[in-house]
């Protein structure tokens, strides 16, 4: 269906597409729809925050992820598991189920038990074990008084959203980790949670675009804006988690990226034009990566 063609007559009504159940949002190019992750992942016509990251990079990059360059590696595989644990665990108690022996499928007893079990997703013992301890973690840490598992209970997990950008009208689509009615839950597993190495991690990963995009999205659908909070869990023992809100200048920072995101992709379409890098440069040494030699220090 084509958002831009929907009326202010429709903000806040439902309708049918085939089975899909479609609720439209405050803004009437806004709406919601339950989608599986193929659904979302293969959406064409809607442009996801990850898709808007790689064009900040080059047109061509753009092109990339959109064909499906971007491959489920074992980390991403990791991360969907670690999110349906933590934000929906009783889907992770019924699907997931652990190997105990040396996960490898190309071992007959662990390719059996995985040809028995059909219907569920079958992983290591570790792995399960590693995921299991970070849903733990997550859902027992406190946040403004109460474990953030009662605030994910109270939220709707991996709720996907259509919405216009109103300057540009481009078409863009995200899936939000936990809605809740009075905060947007984002969560994120990383090396190190601490404030330095995570908001590195932020900005080396464009987050904070992500974090206005779906702040954005939101809005247009509720016609409220909700604190962005992300849930940041290290990935290894003892699974620390810090939680933090995004503040007015890493929104700000976002924002910018958004634009100039939105903008490239309305001039390439508008163009037919892909580039990618060009150009021919001298490349130096940075200062701090400059030779020292130690002789000085060794001893005799």
């Amino acid at each position: 269906m084509n958002a831009v063609s929907t009326t202010a007559e429709l903000a806040g009504r439902t309708m049918w597409h085939g089975q899909k159940k479609i609720t439209f949002g405050r803004d009437p190019a806004s709406f919601t729809m339950p989608v599986t992750d193929d659904e979302y992942h293969g959406n064409t016509e809607y442009v996801s925050s990850t898709q808007l990251k790689s064009i900040l990079r080059s047109p061509r990059h753009f092109l990339a992820t959109v064909q499906g360059a971007r491959k489920d590696t074992h980390a991403l595989g990791f991360g969907r598991l670690m999110h349906m644990a933590v934000l929906e665990p009783w889907r992770f108690e019924d699907l997931v189920l652990p190997f105990d022996g040396e996960f490898n499928p190309r071992f007959r007893e662990c390719r059996r038990f995985i040809a028995g079990h059909p219907n569920h997703i079958v992983i290591g013992q570790e792995r399960h074990d590693a995921i299991l301890s970070v849903r733990n973690a997550v859902r027992a840490h406190r946040f403004r008084g109460r474990p953030l598992g009662d605030w994910f209970d109270e939220a709707e997990a991996e709720k996907a959203f259509y919405f216009v950008e109103r300057v540009t009208g481009v078409q863009c689509r995200i899936k939000v980790d936990a809605l809740h009615p009075k905060f947007i839950f984002d969560l994120k597993s990383t090396s190190d949670v601490l404030p330095r190495p995570f908001n590195s991690s932020v900005q080396s990963y464009n987050y904070d675009l992500s974090a206005f995009m779906y702040q954005t999205g939101v809005q247009y659908f509720t016609g409220e804006e909700r604190p962005f909070i992300f849930v940041a869990v290290e990935k290894e023992a003892p699974y620390s988690v810090m939680v933090y809100t995004a503040g007015d200048s890493l929104l700000d920072n976002g924002a910018q990226k958004f634009e100039d995101a939105l903008n490239r992709l309305k001039h390439a379409r508008e163009h037919d034009a892909w580039q990618g890098y060009a150009g021919e440069y001298v490349l130096e040494v940075d200062r701090w990566h400059e030779y020292r030699s130690n002789h000085l220090i060794l001893g005799d």
